[in-house]
């Protein structure tokens, strides 16, 4: 009898026959015809008590074994610029800025621009994650197919996040400054900037 529901039922039984101990002559079990109402009073509460408890055990009862419920689902994966901000003006070279919450480990946080021809660029990566939830890329130079026509020129950039499998291409594609029309599968865009080459 370790179990506390059992041991709770049991004192429910007693309390109950208590109160039906005012009621019942146990010895020939013939009904009392007792006209004290605080004999009934007792019964009546001693009863309720006693039901009361024996319900409450049989609830315990029946959640012996439940599994407790399934911890909430984490957050989505969110990644933002904060620096530069969108439409800001920019130098040749740039350092980008931003906070991350909830990538998993396995997957990588990258910078790639988007170029006149729709292709996608990308830049050197990963970006560093802080423990923060911050995030630095390393220097993006802000230049077009013609340095001499990049001044005045606007540059889309966006945050993505990549699987970790997905680096390798990222690096070739970058090592000869090609580009790509389709990110790899997986690829999830989180924010865009706009920025204009000064």
């Amino acid at each position: 009898m370790n179990d506390p529901n059992v041991v709770v039922m049991v004192i429910g039984s007693i309390f109950l026959l208590l109160g039906l101990g005012f009621v019942f002559d146990f010895k020939g079990f013939s009904v009392k015809r007792d006209a004290q109402n605080k004999s009934k009073v007792v019964a009546g509460l001693l009863s309720m008590v006693g039901i009361a408890l024996i319900l409450l055990g049989l609830y315990g009862l029946s959640n012996i074994g439940t599994p407790p419920p399934p911890p909430p689902p984490p957050d989505d994966p969110s990644v933002a610029f904060t620096s530069p901000e969108d439409g800001a003006q920019v130098g040749r070279e740039v350092t980008m800025r931003g906070t991350w919450k909830n990538v998993p480990a396995d997957q990588l946080i990258w910078i790639v621009g988007l170029g006149g021809d729709n292709l996608f660029y990308p830049q050197d990566g990963p970006v560093g994650r802080q423990a923060n939830g911050e995030w630095q890329s390393p220097i993006i130079y802000v230049v077009g197919e013609d340095e001499s026509t990049s001044v005045g020129s606007s540059f889309n950039y966006k945050v993505i996040v990549i699987p970790a499998s997905a680096a390798d291409q990222f690096r070739q594609l970058r090592s000869g400054y090609d580009g790509t029309s389709e990110l790899p599968p997986g690829t999830v865009v989180h924010d865009s900037i706009t920025v204009t080459r000064t």
